[in-house]
């Protein structure tokens, strides 16, 4: 299997409570990858998420404390339209926010979470999650939403790559999250204390399990008729077994765009333009793919 892996993330937040937060998504998103965001809230919003600007999101979690705490993921399998889009989240009161949105490949398409929060206190209630798909390869993002800005003074052991999204002031809410990728694990346990903030603040803590995808799971027989491919050609086929675990590909190290899927033995791609790309004319290279 493959562990999967963040290829970029993008974090914001509003400097003043709104109605209206606005996520912008990252660059250089390929069909294929997940899309996964969370949100803190600094109240308890209704929340309307944005399913028209870059296609629909499901909901992954939804969890508030108190009258000033909540956390909330969304996710979605990208179709490669979604770079650098604009959500616009509305919500039922004004509230301070902050997010990240994390873009994901190597994964299997499936991703399950755990949410749990404290009304109060330094440290977190203890979090869990033993994913339903039993012992893969996973990537685990830990995170926890928490309102105003305090430090954060504890994190989950073994995990790296921290963000932290924060708002301006006590009326604002800051969003922090860690990475881990593990090969074939069954659960991950994360043990009382280990999330801690420098004030007793109200806290949403969450733990996010994704997939790896299947290594090795699919074959290329052919490359359109003939097997020739032109500079910018539109809708090339590839014909092969397993390919609906594809989520990119590229030609000669340039991306090829536009993936769709009719089935495991075929995709249609565009592939990239030779000459904008420094991609010699008449020589012979490689397609590659990956799930």
């Amino acid at each position: 299997m493959t562990i999967p892996s963040v290829v970029s993330r993008l974090s914001g937040n509003t400097t003043t409570e709104t109605l209206n937060q606005v996520i912008i998504l990252p660059s250089g998103i390929q069909s294929g990858n997940m899309i996964f965001i969370a949100v803190s809230y600094n109240k308890q919003p209704t929340i309307t998420w944005d399913d028209s600007a870059a296609g629909a999101f499901t909901p992954l979690f939804n969890l508030t404390k108190s009258t000033t705490c909540l956390g909330a993921g969304y996710y979605k399998i990208a179709d490669g339209t979604e770079s650098d889009a604009s959500l616009s989240i509305v919500t039922s009161i004004s509230a301070g926010a902050s997010w990240t949105a994390f873009v994901i490949s190597g994964h299997n398409s499936a991703i399950e979470a755990s949410v749990t929060g404290t009304g109060s206190g330094l440290t977190c209630s203890p979090l869990g999650l033993a994913p339903t798909w039993g012992s893969k390869d996973v990537l685990w993002i830990s995170g926890m939403a928490v309102p105003g800005t305090p430090s954060i003074t504890g994190t989950p052991a073994d995990y790296s790559a921290t963000y932290t999204a924060a708002g301006v002031g006590t009326t604002r809410s800051s969003l922090t999250s860690v990475e881990k990728g593990v090969s074939s694990t069954l659960s991950e346990s994360i043990a009382q204390s280990v999330w801690a903030v420098s004030s007793t603040n109200p806290k949403v803590m969450f733990l996010v399990g994704i997939q790896g995808a299947e290594a090795g799971g699919f074959t290329i027989t052919s490359v359109n008729e003939g097997n020739d491919v032109y500079s910018g050609q539109t809708f090339v086929k590839v014909v092969g077994t397993g390919l609906s675990n594809v989520t990119s590909a590229t030609y000669k190290g340039a991306a090829c765009s536009e993936i769709s899927k009719s089935s495991s033995l075929s995709i249609t791609m565009t592939f990239p333009n030779f000459f904008t790309n420094n991609i010699k004319v008449g020589a012979q290279h490689s397609l590659k793919v990956r799930g």
